[in-house]
């Protein structure tokens, strides 16, 4: 009889870690899952952009985590992020695009600088307008002296009185020197308000 109840109590204790265990969503597109806690250990697996999984422990700069399906492994915190309270989902095959900016008179997004700070260099960078918010477009030039895993960009948008509109995100993996990559991403503002925008470098690993 003791027996049965000391199982019973490992199993609710179990149950309960798992129902308090922190839950964190993977913000890369791909993400390594390695055996252990650093970029030299084997990878066991990939996660994709916006999956959703429960923080086991950390070690430094590094979380072992579990996955819906059970599978676990090791990942840089600089990958995740707290969940949103609050997903926007966007229809893709209804996107209006623009090859320029609608016409805004003297207010067209510009941008003067050429080179960000840490030595990357954004090119072919183009906003529209998309179900009431910003998508962004470009691509992103490593002229740096550092190969990244990962590197995280941020966009802010202006109105002509130099206000901020809206803040968004560039994440691009596996980013070493010399490579060009694209980019896309959205941010949450009012387009025919957008006079300028400015691009930096945030954080890389």
């Amino acid at each position: 009889m003791q027996k049965i109840f000391f199982v019973a109590l490992l199993i609710f204790f179990y149950l309960a870690t798992q129902s308090l265990a922190e839950t964190v969503m993977v913000v890369f597109p791909r993400v390594n899952l390695r055996s252990g806690p650093g970029t030299k250990c084997k990878r066991v697996g990939r996660l994709k952009k916006g999956e959703s999984v429960n923080v086991l422990r950390k070690k430094g700069d590094w979380i072992r985590i579990r996955r819906k399906g059970g599978e676990e492994g090791w990942i840089h915190t600089l990958l995740v992020d707290a969940p949103p309270a609050k997903t926007l989902q966007v229809n893709r095959k209804r996107e209006i695009f623009r090859k320029k900016p609608a016409s805004l008179g003297t207010r067209n997004p510009k941008w003067t600088q050429t080179k960000i700070q840490g030595g990357f260099i954004p090119k072919k960078v183009r906003l529209a307008e998309s179900f009431g918010i910003v998508r962004v477009t470009g691509e992103m030039t490593n002229r740096s002296v550092k190969d990244y895993f990962a590197a995280r960009f941020m966009i802010s948008l202006y109105d002509a009185k130099d206000r901020l509109l809206g803040i968004g995100d560039i994440l691009i993996d596996e980013f070493p020197k010399g490579k060009t990559t694209s980019f896309a991403t959205y941010v949450e503002a009012r387009y025919s308000r957008v006079h300028r925008y400015n691009i930096r470098f945030d954080f890389g690993i």
